[in-house]
C-alpha cells in the first residue's frame, strides 16, 4: 500500500475503498489515490487559471489511462511496446466517469476542467471502473478552482446464484446475469449503465435501491475529505446569468410563443428571427456571443417547462405520446443485412456483415487478452442533425 499524508475509507457492501492525499502529483488542483483491494488508481482534477472566450458549452474533460504494468504486462505487439490511442474500454470508461460528473458543473462555467484517471494496479478480482468514478469525484470535491456541486459514488451490482450482490468481483460476475453501474448523489441517481439477461423489472428497480443504499458510506467519506480539508470552492462573478437574466426579462413573451410552434421548420425559422432581433436590440450593452447562449438557455428552459407544466412537447405531442415508427429491411442489395429504422424525424441506416473466425478482433489490453467477435460500429455524421462540421 502506498503511503500517503491523509487516508480515510468507506464501506462498500464487502468491499473496503480507500482514498488518500499527499503522495503523488502534488501540483494538480487535487490528486486522489483511490484502493480496492489491489487495485489502485490515481484521479486528478485540475482547472485553468482563465476562462475561454467564445466557447458555448462546459470544457470538461475526462480520460482513463490504461497501464499494462499495473497488471505487471507488457504489450503483445512486436512493434509497438508502450500504449497507444485508448482501447475502445478505456474510452466508454472515460464516458462511464464523464456522464455523472458533468450535470453538477455550472453550465456557464468556461474554465477548463481535466480530470485524469490512471491504473497504477489491477488486481484479478477488483475493477477499476467504478473506483475511477469514486476517485475523480472525490478528487474534484477537493479541487477549490473545481464548482463541483457533488459529491457522487458509484457501485455495481451483480445477480449470482440468484443473489444482489454488491461490488461483485471478476469471478463472481462469469456468473451473473446482470450487470449494472449505478452513480448517483444522495438525492438522485445521476447514471444507470446496465446489461442483463431478460430479468424482471422489478429486480432492477430493487438493484438500484440497493446501489443508492450502498453509495452512501462513500458520500459521507467524501464530505469528511472536504471537512477535514477545509475546502471552499471559489465562486466567480457569472456574467452569463446576469446576460440571462436581461434576455427573460424583456423577451420571455415572445421566445414561449415561439417555443409552442409546432410545425420544427416555422420554429426553428422564428428561433433564428426572434435570436436576431434580441442581438439587434441589446448590441452595445452586451457581448454578442453571451447574447446568443442567454438566448439558447432561455428557449431550452421554456422549452423543459412546456413539457414539465403543460404536458406539451415541441412538436404538439403529450408525454405519454409516441412518434410513428416503421421499419424497412433488406434496402441494400450487397450487404448481407440492412434496415432502415425510422421514428418521427429521428433515422437510423444499420448494415450486418459476417466473416469466418479468422475475421475476429484480437484484443490485448491491461486485464487480459481475448478476441472480440462481434463489432458495433457506430456513426453520427453532421448531416443527421442538418449541422455542417468536421467528419469525425
Amino acid at each position: 500500500m502506498l503511503k500517503n499524508d491523509q487516508t480515510w475509507s468507506a464501506k462498500i457492501g464487502n468491499q473496503t475503498i480507500e482514498f488518500a492525499t499527499g503522495k503523488l502529483a502534488a501540483q494538480a488542483g487535487a490528486a486522489i489515490i483511490a484502493t480496492a483491494g489491489e487495485t489502485i488508481v490515481l484521479a486528478t482534477a485540475t482547472v485553468s487559471k482563465t476562462a475561454r472566450e467564445g466557447l458555448d458549452y462546459l470544457p470538461f474533460m475526462v480520460d482513463f489511462e490504461e497501464k499494462f504494468y499495473a497488471a505487471g504486462k507488457i504489450n503483445g505487439s512486436r512493434y509497438i511496446k508502450r500504449e497507444g490511442r485508448p482501447s475502445d474500454n478505456a474510452t466508454i470508461t472515460s464516458r462511464l466517469i464523464d456522464r455523472p460528473l458533468r450535470p453538477l458543473f455550472p453550465k456557464t462555467f468556461r474554465r477548463d476542467i481535466q480530470v485524469i484517471v490512471t491504473v497504477l494496479s489491477l488486481d484479478d478480482e477488483n475493477d477499476p471502473d467504478t473506483l475511477a468514478i469514486n476517485a475523480a469525484s472525490a478528487a474534484l470535491m477537493r479541487c477549490v478552482a473545481a464548482p463541483f456541486q457533488g459529491p457522487i459514488a458509484a457501485v455495481r451490482i451483480g445477480r449470482v446464484n440468484n443473489e444482489l450482490v454488491v461490488n461483485p468481483t471478476k469471478t463472481q460476475m462469469l456468473t451473473s446475469d446482470l450487470d449494472l453501474v449505478v452513480a448517483g448523489t444522495r438525492e438522485r441517481v445521476m447514471m444507470l449503465e446496465a446489461g442483463a439477461n431478460e430479468l424482471p423489472d422489478e429486480l432492477l428497480f430493487d438493484a438500484i435501491k440497493l446501489a443508492i443504499e450502498a453509495i452512501q458510506p462513500c458520500l459521507d467519506t467524501q464530505d469528511q475529505m472536504v471537512a477535514e480539508a477545509e475546502v471552499t470552492t471559489s465562486v466567480e462573478e457569472d456574467v452569463l446569468l446576469s446576460v440571462y437574466e436581461v434576455v427573460k426579462s424583456r423577451f420571455n413573451e415572445p421566445m414561449r410563443a415561439v417555443t409552442l410552434i409546432v410545425d420544427e421548420d416555422e420554429r426553428e425559422l422564428a428561433y433564428d428571427q426572434l435570436k436576431a432581433k434580441i442581438g439587434e436590440e441589446l448590441e452595445g450593452e452586451l457581448k454578442q456571443i453571451d447574447i446568443a447562449q442567454a438566448v439558447e438557455m432561455l428557449y431550452n428552459k421554456l422549452i423543459r417547462l412546456n413539457i414539465l407544466e403543460k404536458d406539451h412537447r415541441p412538436d404538439g405531442r403529450a408525454i405519454t405520446d409516441v412518434r410513428p415508427v416503421s421499419v424497412e429491411v433488406s434496402v441494400l442489395p450487397r450487404p448481407h443485412g440492412s434496415a432502415v429504422f425510422q421514428r418521427g424525424a429521428s433515422q437510423s441506416l444499420s448494415i450486418v456483415t459476417l466473416a469466418g473466425p479468422g475475421a475476429k478482433q484480437l484484443i490485448d489490453t491491461m486485464d487480459e487478452d481475448t478476441s472480440k467477435r462481434y463489432l458495433h460500429h457506430y456513426n453520427f455524421p453532421p448531416y443527421s442533425t442538418g449541422e455542417t462540421a468536421p467528419l469525425r
